[in-house]
């Protein structure tokens, strides 16, 4: 079962973008 910091992690690095989640990793 992957782990969500993995997930988001990966989304973070641009597999997938949004302002939600480029806000969440500014915040991280």
């Amino acid at each position: 079962m992957f782990k969500m910091s993995d997930y988001l992690a990966a989304l973070c690095e641009g597999i997938y973008k949004s302002a939600v989640i480029e806000d969440y990793c500014d915040r991280s």
